[in-house]
C-alpha cells in the first residue's frame, strides 16, 4: 500500500490524505510529472495519479494512469529525459529486471489509462541492482556541448547514466538516435 500522509502542524501529528493498493510490495518510488512512478516487485512500473501530490485532500482517490505492458521482476528504474522532443513531458523510464534485462519504457502522460511502450530492451551479462548519474567523461569534456556522433542526452544536465549490477561490475548506459543504432 501507498500512503499519503500530511503533518498538521497544529496538532503536530500526522493525518492522512490518500491510500493506493498495489499489488505487490514497491521497491522505489518516485515524482514525474507530478505523478507518482511506483516500481513494484512483480508488476514492474506503476504510474499513479493522486490529488494528495497536489496537498488537495478529499478530492478524488488515486488512480492507476499507466503501466509496464510487462510484469518484470524489475529492481530499480531511473528517468531518461533529455533534450525537450515534441511532445510536451515526454520521457522514458529506463528499467531494469532480474532476468538481466533493461527495458527503456515511454509513458504516453498526454493519453490517460494507456499502457507505457517499449521503447528498446537489451540483455546484460548481469541483472542491475541500482541506476545512478554521473560524471564520466573529463573535465575538459564535460562543459556544455552538443552531444556527437548520433549520442543522445541521457539526462537534462547530459550526465552519464550508470548501472551498478548484482555481480559488481559497472555498466555504462549511452542513449543513440535511430540512425546510429
Amino acid at each position: 500500500r501507498i500512503h499519503w500522509e500530511t503533518m498538521n502542524i497544529a496538532e503536530k501529528k500526522l493525518e492522512s490524505m490518500d491510500l493506493f493498493q498495489l499489488g505487490s510490495p514497491a521497491t522505489d518510488l518516485s515524482i514525474i510529472n507530478g505523478k507518482l512512478a511506483a516500481l513494484t516487485h512483480r508488476d514492474s512500473l506503476e504510474i499513479i495519479e493522486s490529488p494528495a501530490l497536489n496537498g488537495t485532500v478529499g478530492s478524488e482517490p488515486s488512480r492507476l494512469r499507466h503501466t509496464d505492458p510487462r510484469a518484470r521482476q524489475a529492481t530499480h528504474m531511473i528517468e531518461l529525459a533529455g533534450q525537450p522532443l515534441e511532445e510536451p513531458l515526454a520521457s522514458i523510464m529506463l528499467v531494469a529486471d532480474r532476468e538481466r534485462m533493461v527495458a527503456g519504457l515511454w509513458t504516453p502522460w498526454q493519453r490517460p489509462n494507456t499502457n507505457c511502450e517499449v521503447v528498446f530492451q537489451a540483455e546484460l551479462p548481469a541483472s542491475i541492482r541500482k541506476f545512478r548519474r554521473g560524471r564520466m567523461r573529463p573535465l575538459w569534456n564535460q562543459a556544455r556541448q552538443l552531444p556527437k556522433f548520433s549520442r543522445l542526452p541521457s539526462t537534462l544536465d547530459d550526465a552519464d547514466i550508470l548501472g551498478i549490477a548484482l555481480d559488481g561490475s559497472l555498466t555504462q548506459f549511452v542513449q543513440l538516435d535511430v540512425h546510429a543504432w
